[in-house]
């Protein structure tokens, strides 16, 4: 799916739909439904175009991620959402290292047995992709939890002695 098609469907699958987002995100909503027009099948350019500024505020208002999947697939990246992860204590932040440690060697496995024969067909590149992508978002999750955890203070420097020799 094209950004394009994917901000047509966020803005017009929200409760509401056009009419309902525009003033959330202060746009008219002609204004609105002109930028979310699909390709015009006559081949004409669309009226209008949607700015990052009318991205930005749609991502935020309907919370929907299809827009920046669509731009990432285009880079051949992934996005993935974060998990509120504030209340985590200790013990759930050691069970998510392990996790991640767990995802990450069933990523190695799949490439390993891909592997043994020598070629990797499609079945196992998109075991390898799951698996891979499921490592990565128990890594991101363990970074998430420990970004929590930054305490904001200035540092002590520590000047070294020296000694006269």
């Amino acid at each position: 799916m094209s950004p394009q098609d994917a901000f047509h469907h966020v803005v017009h699958d929200y409760p509401g739909s056009v009419a309902a987002l525009a003033p959330r995100i202060g746009r008219g909503e002609q204004v609105l439904r002109n930028k979310a027009t699909l390709d015009r099948p006559d081949g004409e350019p669309r009226s209008a175009e949607p700015t990052l500024s009318d991205v930005s505020r749609v991502n935020r208002v309907t919370r929907d991620l299809r827009v920046i999947e669509a731009l990432a697939a285009e880079l051949d990246a992934v996005v993935v959402r974060l998990p509120d992860l504030s209340a985590v204590g200790d013990d759930a932040l050691l069970d998510l290292v392990l996790t991640s440690s767990k995802e990450y060697g069933d990523s190695c496995a799949a490439l390993r047995e891909a592997l043994a024969d020598g070629e990797i067909d499609r079945l196992e590149f998109d075991r390898i992709e799951r698996e891979t992508l499921e490592s990565v978002r128990a890594q991101l999750e363990v970074l998430d939890r420990v970004r929590s955890l930054v305490v904001d203070r200035p540092r002590l420097r520590v000047a070294a002695k020296r000694t006269a020799g």
